[in-house]
């Protein structure tokens, strides 16, 4: 009985265990080739985002959630890629990719900012509210 226990016991912690999920690996970087920075006007405020484009390293690969992290004046955005267990590595060596991040603005004050997107970087001028109201016009 005690080597049914030892199997069953193999056998839960394989299928249970931290190494099994809907992935094959943990998330990995994405390749990034090119980042433009788009700002609007939202509520008086201004939403920056990022647009990024590179290539995933297979065609089975998929994004998963961008991390973002500030340091002072410079703003990283972390682009990942995961393959799903079972889909394997597919023949197509590169899938191209287009995204739209939304840049975690609240609470940065208006300046300039170095925007890092994988290592590819990019200049964010994240202008003030009063400045992206003066563009309005006057009505008469």
């Amino acid at each position: 009985m005690s080597i049914l226990t030892l199997c069953v016991g193999t056998f839960w912690l394989t299928a249970c265990g931290k190494g099994t999920g809907p992935y094959i690996a943990p998330p990995k970087p994405a390749e990034v080739h090119t980042v433009d920075v788009e700002i609007r006007e939202f509520g008086g405020r201004p939403d920056a985002y990022a647009l990024v484009e590179g290539n995933l390293s297979n065609g089975n690969a998929q994004l998963v959630d961008a991390q973002q992290r500030r340091e002072g004046y410079r703003l990283f955005i972390e682009v990942r890629e995961q393959t799903p267990r079972g889909a394997g590595v597919s023949a197509e060596t590169l899938k191209p990719f287009k995204q739209k991040i939304p840049i975690e603005t609240i609470g940065l004050t208006p300046g300039v900012y170095i925007l890092n997107v994988n290592g590819v970087e990019k200049r964010l001028d994240l202008p003030s509210a009063a400045s992206l109201n003066t563009n309005r016009g006057e009505m008469l």
